[in-house]
């Protein structure tokens, strides 16, 4: 039946979200299963949010706080007002004359890192030894 159908998902949904590396989020009607470690960025787009991947994203109505709080945080920055990057994937950094950087991810996209996120940068740098 419907209902015991219903209960079954509830449960292995459950059990899926004792993964602390899957991330989990409702879009058009669907879940989908994401594996963090896939994830390159999110940006805020409106109401929604856009998670990327690599080769494709997915458009979300959820705020990025909401999704940062559910994000590992040890992989994961927010850099701006509007953007979240997993650090994992951030390829190369250059600084700009405004003091915000431009970061380039994996997969080809780009994100600003902002000059009032930039003490998160200072602490990401120490943590890697970094100076």
């Amino acid at each position: 039946s419907l209902s015991m159908m219903r209960i079954h998902i509830h449960h292995f949904m459950e059990e899926k979200m004792k993964d602390d590396n899957l991330l989990i989020v409702k879009t058009s009607g669907r879940y989908l299963f994401l594996d963090q470690q896939n994830v390159t960025h999110v940006m805020a787009d409106g109401n929604y949010i856009r998670i990327y991947e690599e080769t494709r994203s997915h458009l979300v109505r959820e705020s990025l706080g909401n999704i940062l709080l559910r994000l590992n945080g040890a992989h994961f920055l927010r850099v701006s007002r509007s953007a979240v990057i997993n650090v994992h994937h951030i390829k190369e950094m250059r600084f700009r004359r405004s003091m915000s950087i431009e970061v380039f991810l994996t997969g080809g996209n780009k994100c600003i890192w902002s000059r009032s996120y930039r003490s998160r940068l200072t602490s990401l740098l120490s943590s890697m030894k970094i100076s």
